[in-house]
Order: structure tokens, then C-alpha cells, then sequence
């Protein structure tokens, strides 16, 4: 059975997204309750992931700033 590249992309997408979003959450979870040292240690952990969300979200960006999808079609009444 052929996969749809387009699909296959998406899916892939929307894994690494998942990914990165518990990156994110893990951390911050931790973070409410520690303490001390493990507090900045785990600081910098979060930012670090913020840091790589951010990047992620600018490559989107100009992905589609670079290659706009076509306007779509209104349907005839």
C-alpha cells in the first residue's frame, strides 16, 4: 500500500510536535516543586526546550511565508 508523502510528513510532524510539547511540560511540572539547586538546573532545562520550540516555530514560519498554499476554491452555488 502507498503511503501519501504529504500525509506521511504531517504525521511525522505531528509527532515531533508531541514531543517537544512534553519536552516542554516535563520540566515545567518539575520545576512548581523544586528546590535549591534543582531548581536551576531545571530551569535551564526548560529553557533550553523553550529555546528549541522557539527555533522550530520560526523555521515554520518561514516555510510558509516561503511557500504559501494556493488560495482555495469557493464552492459554486
Amino acid at each position: 500500500m502507498e503511503q501519501d508523502p504529504k500525509r506521511l510528513l504531517e504525521l511525522v510532524s505531528e509527532i515531533n510536535r508531541r514531543k517537544l510539547d512534553n519536552h516542554i511540560r516535563e520540566p515545567g511540572a518539575r520545576v512548581v516543586s523544586a528546590e535549591g539547586d534543582q531548581l536551576a538546573s531545571l530551569m535551564s532545562e526548560l529553557k533550553a526546550a523553550l529555546h528549541e520550540h522557539n527555533n522550530r516555530l520560526r523555521q515554520m514560519a518561514v516555510a510558509k511565508l516561503a511557500n504559501p498554499l494556493p488560495p482555495r476554491s469557493r464552492p459554486s452555488q
